[in-house]
């Protein structure tokens, strides 16, 4: 859950329900796209499905993104290269297994983080 919001997980794709004109999961998600946006990533593509899942469940071994994304294999690493070239996701060697890469979210952006914590 972000911010403690319900969210609705279909066939690996994170869906947020609407609950009313103005309602605070919609208010949210639309804040949330903004400050992605502005970064220059738009959050209902593939990689902002990657992000969702990294902001729920922190770092994530490559096919555990690759099943949340919902997306192809070369569809999910052309969306990691990007995010990685854009700053905000590093990929490391899996302490617990050398031959697993765990992908981790770099800074969240500090409006984002108020967000959450007012939520």
């Amino acid at each position: 859950m972000l911010g403690g919001h319900l969210q609705i997980l279909v066939d690996g794709r994170v869906y947020f329900p609407r609950i009313g004109t103005g309602g605070q999961v919609q208010k949210l998600l639309e804040n949330f796209s903004n400050e992605f946006g502005r970064s220059g990533v738009e959050v209902f593509t593939i990689e902002g499905r990657i992000i969702i899942h990294l902001l729920n469940n922190g770092s994530s071994r490559i096919k555990e993104l690759l099943h949340a994304s919902g997306s192809s294999y070369r569809g999910f690493y052309l969306a990691i290269e990007r995010l990685k070239a854009k700053g905000l996701v590093t990929a490391d060697i899996d302490p617990n297994d050398r031959r697993a890469r765990l992908i981790r979210l770099n800074e969240i952006p500090e409006q984002l983080r108020m967000m959450e914590a007012e939520c």
